[in-house]
């Protein structure tokens, strides 16, 4: 297959012409490392110890040697490598199979000593191969990450011994692109660090604010009305949930089912089929609840419609403000938790709620406390999202610089402080051009294609192609298609989304595609009928020579060859491909191994695709196979 103009194909897979590969033996001098376990750790010596467990729980990409680590003293054996600046130490088992080869470069060793200890490798660059800061991400690379996969070994602990980890290839880019990539990298982990650090500061003032302000030591401008002191059943009333039976329990359709885990982190969502349920257990956004198994945190309801199942409880009144008693109840219900005896799990009544005598402000400085709070939290959320969105991108640009899909050919510009998101921007769009396909010559000059006018070619390339009178081109084969061929010239499209039936694309029906490829004639429709049902599909329109002209102009003629093989594919055989590869670039953009078990998982957790796993398309066997057809297909 034509590889992309800079790029050449290795053992391990494409990589930029001017970048190396070096083994782990070649590039690094293996140390040794001390044994001791945790219960051998002393404090006699101060010489810091790094245990594989603070790789694997405690530090990411880097190690500072200025954080609190365990010591241990030099009497109890023999002297072992100090750890220097820029050394790799690398655990050598995870009890997680994604675990395995998870590294940190070393920095701020200066005169601080400190050893590698149990179940750890720690090597040193030989020779200047790679750049301080560059090390930190080796095994982030998936490319090596892949090698890992393929070396591990071992049932409940995995790992890859020192013999096989010293023939896994690196791949090396020129040093002055290892400093790039490692600043941008750098830059962006310090913009993640400044986001923790100001929700860290949020959420104290937060903390600060609810226990002034729910307990009446700050009052807000304007209330001065004492508080009073009430029995909650006085102003509410708490609703114990619905023994809902489990025989109704559905995977597929009906109102979500809400859980006791639900009220902490979505657990297994499970919908309720049965149409015949009591109304009066309906809950919506702004409800409060709190489970009464367990720990008795109260939840405001954010997840849309449910059901309120038993052992959940609901704040009922319409004296109050319930958002405020969110607040309000935090304590008193910890209270309770802390006092409450079982000899299994801790249960709460309804009678713990409504018997609480506490002093509660009016309803207006209710609504005042609740409105301040809820901003605050609001303001939370959005930078705990923003929180996300960088780490999400970090993942993505590790995976896009490591592996040389961009390359970095501006020097890095210092960061800007004034704007996070103005930042990433920099760092990506204005220091890193992407390497896309060689255009033809006499399209350098072309304007930029709308995706309506790409997509209506492609649906008049595949009609001249594929379609005839007897096998029209169907709609569910030219989006799985189209999915295809713009995944084999790596062209983005963020318009597929997840449906029952794989990747689909809602713009290209109704965003004017269709229209357009209908309009300049490159395709007509053709109505069919089967078991009494018409069928609107689509046939080589009179100017769908012309479509396949701009197709090979944009595309070339080795990708015209390219969908020719699916001509006689059958629509089961499509949507498995395309359904596994979509799952398999999640996996790669999330910075995951992709393997079966990865790509299975994955469907499996995705409420919309988990049918897929009992039809027998999409059987174990058809799954794997799919993985090797699409990597033969997109190496």
């Amino acid at each position: 297959m034509e590889l992309k103009k800079g790029y050449k194909r290795t053992d391990i897979g494409v990589i930029p012409e001017d970048w190396d590969l070096i083994t782990y033996d070649d590039a690094f001098l293996f140390l040794s490392t001390a044994t001791y376990s945790r219960a051998q750790l002393s404090k006699i010596e101060p010489i810091k110890y790094i245990h594989y467990g603070d790789i694997h729980t405690r530090f990411k990409h880097f190690l500072d040697l200025k954080s609190e680590l365990p010591t241990v003293s030099e009497i109890q054996g023999k002297r072992y490598s100090l750890i220097k600046d820029g050394d790799i130490i690398m655990a050598d088992a995870s009890e997680d199979y994604e675990g395995v080869g998870k590294s940190v470069e070393v920095i701020n060793s200066n005169s601080l000593k400190a050893i590698s200890g149990l179940h750890t490798f720690l090597f040193r660059d030989k020779n200047g191969h790679f750049a301080n800061g560059f090390k930190a991400y080796i095994s982030e690379n998936i490319l090596v990450k892949n090698s890992f996969k393929r070396l591990t070994t071992g049932m409940k602990v995995f790992g890859v011994s020192k013999t096989n980890l010293k023939t896994i290839l690196i791949p090396k880019p020129p040093l002055n692109e290892q400093k790039s990539i490692a600043e941008v990298l750098i830059d962006t982990v310090l913009l993640i660090k400044n986001l923790n650090t100001v929700i860290s500061k949020k959420k104290a003032i937060k903390q600060g604010a609810m226990q002034e302000l729910l307990t009446g030591k700050k009052r807000l401008k304007g209330f001065e009305e004492k508080w009073k002191l009430k029995r909650l059943g006085e102003v509410l009333s708490f609703q114990v949930g619905y023994p809902f039976l489990s025989v109704f329990f559905n995977e597929k359709e009906g109102v979500r089912l809400i859980k006791n885990r639900d009220l902490k982190n979505d657990g297994k969502i499970v919908l309720y089929s049965d149409s015949d349920f009591p109304s009066e257990y309906i809950v919506k956004n702004g409800d409060v609840l709190i489970g009464m198994d367990g720990d008795f945190i109260p939840c405001l309801w954010n997840k849309g419609i449910g059901l309120l199942n038993q052992r959940i409880g609901r704040l009922v009144s319409n004296k109050v403000n319930l958002t405020f008693f969110y607040y309000f109840l935090i304590k008193p219900l910890k209270d309770i938790e802390e006092i409450t005896s079982s000899t299994t799990v801790k249960h709460l009544s309804h009678s713990d709620i409504e018997e609480l005598v506490l002093p509660i402000p009016n309803f207006k400085e209710q609504e005042a406390i609740a409105q301040i709070l809820s901003d605050m939290d609001s303001e939370i959320e959005a930078l705990e999202t923003q929180l996300q969105k960088t780490e999400n991108l970090k993942q993505g640009m590790i995976q896009e610089l490591l592996t040389g899909k961009i390359r970095l050919v501006k020097p890095i510009i210092q960061p800007s402080k004034k704007d996070l998101v103005t930042k990433l921007k920099v760092n990506i769009e204005d220091k890193i051009i992407p390497i896309v396909t060689n255009p033809e010559k006499d399209s350098k000059s072309e304007k930029p294609r709308n995706e309506h006018i790409t997509d209506a070619v492609l649906i008049g390339t595949m009609a001249e192609v594929f379609g005839s009178d007897k096998f029209p081109l169907t709609r569910f084969m030219y989006t799985k298609v189209s999915y295809l061929v713009k995944r084999y010239k790596e062209e983005e499209d963020k318009g597929y989304l997840k449906k029952a039936a794989g990747p689909y694309k809602p713009k290209t029906r109704y965003g004017g595609a269709e229209k357009i490829a209908l309009e300049n004639k490159y395709v007509k429709k053709h109505i069919s009928n089967h078991n009494g049902k018409k069928y609107e599909n689509f046939i080589a329109g009179a100017n769908s020579s012309k479509a396949v002209e701009y197709f090979k102009k944009w595309y070339g003629e080795n990708a015209l060859q390219w969908i020719q093989q699916f001509k006689f594919t059958k629509r089961n055989q499509l949507e498995l491909w395309a359904t596994v590869d979509m799952a398999m670039q999640d996996l790669l953009l999330a910075n995951k191994l992709v393997n079966f078990q990865t790509v299975k998982q994955l469907i499996n957790d995705d409420k919309e695709w988990r049918p897929k796993l009992k039809r027998p398309i999409f059987s174990d066997d058809n799954l794997k196979s799919a993985i090797h057809k699409l990597n033969q297909l997109f190496s």
